[in-house]
């Protein structure tokens, strides 16, 4: 099999989360002369299972949805849908966990069963949560689960994570400002939504830097007002919260919240608040990262954040890193890696079932 050409013929095909339907169909493809059983979880989720009649399960997680980017790139293989484009890596985790599919279906006994999930809507944060509430991992007995995740700027060809927390809790903050228009000649009689607005962000960002912990405050998108003369009845901010630590997440948002409501009373405006696509931080545990060491132990944390994060309050779980070396960002319009890492990644989660097999055997 190869996974280089299987990489390159998902990249062409990104689609949005929940509606990876020909990626659904390209995967079921690539495993039907496979030994495994096909369990269908949602609209476009999917486990393949390598049943060995044993008492528990092991899980290997990619992730399967695109992003609503338009692709920079003009290489032979790049995205035919066009606004959508394969810039998180997950063709390369799809391509890599095809990979291991194939090198189970030669393995004639396993002391656990293995279960290969391919998970849609990870970029929205809803897919791992829609896989733990179908129940599908406790019905399959599943023991730990394991993810890998390409990662620029990261030595090439090298796996790293670290125990304890990985990557961030995360939330989107979206707020309301309500004001009253008028012509900007009479401004004293409006409230100015704009001048709030800014106003609002002054106060936040001064908070955001009195926090020592590892964190981000960032709003990214600010939408107002109708023309240039009259003042603006209505803002829309919209931005991101994230931290490592959950206390220092609950206080930023705790912050901000209070913050947004009491303009309300100051201002005699009507302000509202959501916090929206909660994901709680990556946490790997400590015992499970103890098991490996192959992997290359990282000092730090990341501030990006993966629905992957749910599993760990259900099972044992451990995501790494997979360096892809100096290249684009993700979510960059113009990402792409070294294709060669894409065996390293199936030889890693071989290394995993290796490491558990012989300890099995030492028991």
């Amino acid at each position: 099999m190869d996974i280089v050409e299987i990489r390159k013929e998902l990249h062409q095909i990104p689609e949005l989360g929940g509606k990876e339907f020909k990626t659904k169909e390209y995967i079921i493809k690539k495993l039907k002369d496979y030994p495994c059983e096909l369990f269908h979880i949602g609209k476009t989720s999917i486990i393949a299972c390598y049943n060995f009649n044993k008492k528990e399960s092991i899980c290997f997680r990619s992730d399967m949805d695109g992003l609503p980017i338009e692709e920079n790139n003009d290489f032979s293989f790049k995205s035919k849908h066009i606004g959508r484009m394969h810039a998180c890596g997950h063709d390369g985790h799809m391509a890599i966990l095809i990979g291991l599919c194939e090198y189970i279906s030669k393995i004639k006994d396993y002391p656990y069963n293995i279960l290969c999930l391919f998970q849609s809507n990870e970029e929205n944060g809803l897919g791992a949560k829609e896989i733990i509430e179908s129940n599908i991992l406790n019905k399959l007995h599943n023991k730990y689960i394991f993810g890998l995740h390409i990662w620029p700027n990261l030595e090439k060809g090298k796996i790293f994570s670290k125990n304890q927390e990985l990557l961030a809790f995360s939330g989107e903050i979206n707020i309301i400002i309500k004001g009253k228009s008028v012509h900007a000649a009479d401004k004293n009689k409006g409230k100015d939504a704009i001048f709030i607005a800014c106003k609002l962000l002054e106060e936040i960002y001064s908070f955001d830097k009195k926090i020592k912990e590892k964190h981000l405050i960032y709003f990214g998108r600010i939408d107002g007002g109708t023309k240039r003369n009259i003042v603006a009845d209505k803002v829309l901010l919209e931005g991101t919260i994230r931290a490592l630590n959950e206390n220092t997440y609950k206080q930023i948002k705790i912050f901000i919240t209070d913050l947004v409501n009491s303009y309300n009373d100051y201002y005699k405006i009507m302000c509202s608040i959501s916090v929206d696509l909660e994901i709680p931080c990556v946490y790997n545990d400590n015992d499970i990262f103890k098991k490996f060491n192959f992997l290359n132990y990282l000092s730090f944390q990341f501030l990006q954040a993966e629905d992957f994060g749910v599993y760990h309050y259900k099972y044992p779980s451990l995501l790494a890193l997979l360096g892809s070396g100096k290249n684009k960002l993700l979510h960059s319009p113009d990402f792409d890696f070294d294709m060669d890492i894409l065996e390293k990644g199936v030889k890693y989660f071989i290394q995993i079932l290796d490491t558990l097999r012989k300890e099995i055997k030492n028991e």
